[in-house]
């Protein structure tokens, strides 16, 4: 067993500031003990007195493929950016496979050094597409949840064992293919672990397009066929009815401001979700599109609402990038609590983007940059 002494931290599920915390973990990983308000110890690791201790970062939404596209869909429609036929898939089907692990280290080296511990990536290209990141992060210091789907003739049972759930792009991916659903629900069903989850109301033209093909939305559409493990985007859900219904189902939702913005789509719906009580957590989308600063997308989200008369808690949205990401995925990750998995990052009060501001909360999400992030730690081991 280890032991790391901080002198503030913020604790559990409420993220509480806590102080003289001493932080005990074992060889896997696993936070054993916390005690607070030490004076008299002894630790392995002792941080500095200007060291603010939080939980690594979780980005609940990537596709991490494409790392070496960026900027490249700027003006451009989502449909031409990512759709079958967009700038996307085009160059997914045609690079090499040194040039797709290339991408996959940088993306990932991208992510360590932003301060995150785990994402969840919509995987692309089927089994072969989730093996080759499943090979390349064993040499990494992050976890990556895997959410994969058939390609080209693949069955759905064919990616059990090689996905740790699967997820779909839009409900078209699964319209008319009975077959499909029925297995995955088996599936599911037979293996609570693997995860399920769908793009849902990400554009009014997919709406629309539901609506005048299935008779129903897309979101009413998949509620009928099967439950997700939580659901991503929902940028044009907006009846009341329709939260209800994900309250009603337990649902997490996933929001991705900066790809909404950034496609000239309806902002998020982060405020009615809050409001319902519904699990939320966010996430960066492609990489190609959108920067992974977690601090940079804490901000930009709160300042968007804001500038709509809608006001949230720094500490509430804080916890969509820690705590809610967890509870969402049902793992031991995402907060400092025993039995939690010792992912941690250190903020150093002290930096000029920070110091003098007096409420912590405000400041991570107001004032932080990566750049003051001078500790990380992931499963117990120090990495920074």
């Amino acid at each position: 067993m280890q032991t790391l002494y901080a002198h503030k931290a913020l604790i559990g599920e409420n993220l509480e500031l806590k102080k003289s915390v001493l932080i005990a973990f074992s060889e896997d990983g696993n936070i054993q003990s916390l005690d607070f308000d030490v004076e008299n110890f002894s630790a392995d690791i002792v941080l500095s007195k200007d060291t603010l201790v939080l939980p690594s970062f979780i980005n609940m939404h990537t596709h991490i493929g494409d790392f070496l596209l960026k900027d490249r869909g700027f003006g451009l429609s989502l449909r031409e950016v990512v759709g079958k036929n967009g700038i996307k898939h085009s160059f997914l089907t045609q690079i090499s496979d040194e040039r797709l692990q290339f991408s996959l280290k940088q993306s990932l080296s991208l992510l360590i050094s932003n301060g995150y511990s785990t994402f969840i990536d919509f995987r692309e290209g089927g089994i072969k597409g989730v093996s080759a990141l499943r090979k390349i992060l064993k040499s990494f210091s992050i976890r990556g949840i895997i959410l994969g789907r058939p390609y080209g003739s693949e069955k759905i049972a064919d990616l059990v064992g090689y996905v740790d759930g699967f997820g779909f792009s839009d409900v078209f991916s699964i319209f008319e293919k009975d077959e499909l659903i029925t297995n995955l629900n088996k599936i599911c069903s037979s293996n609570p672990e693997l995860l399920l989850s769908i793009h849902i109301a990400e554009t009014k033209e997919i709406v629309e397009k539901s609506i005048l093909k299935i008779g129903k939305s897309d979101f009413n559409y998949v509620m009928d066929k099967f439950t997700p493990s939580f659901i991503v985007h929902c940028n044009y859900i907006t009846e009341d009815e329709e939260f209800r219904k994900i309250k009603e189902h337990k649902l997490g939702v996933v929001c991705c401001p900066l790809t909404a913005s950034y496609f000239g789509l309806r902002f998020p719906p982060i405020a009615e979700c809050l409001k319902y009580n519904i699990p939320l957590a966010l996430g960066t989308d492609n990489i190609m599109i959108a920067d992974v600063n977690p601090f940079f997308l804490l901000r930009f989200t709160l300042l968007s609402l804001s500038s709509k008369g809608v006001f949230l808690s720094p500490k509430a949205l804080l916890k969509t990038l820690t705590v809610n990401p967890g509870l969402m995925l049902n793992k031991k990750i995402g907060q400092i609590s025993p039995g939690y998995k010792a992912d941690l990052i250190g903020i150093n009060m002290s930096s000029l983007n920070i110091i003098h501001s007096r409420d912590i909360y405000k400041a991570l999400v107001f004032r932080t940059s990566v750049k003051d992030v001078n500790f990380q730690m992931f499963e117990g081991r120090k990495i920074k």
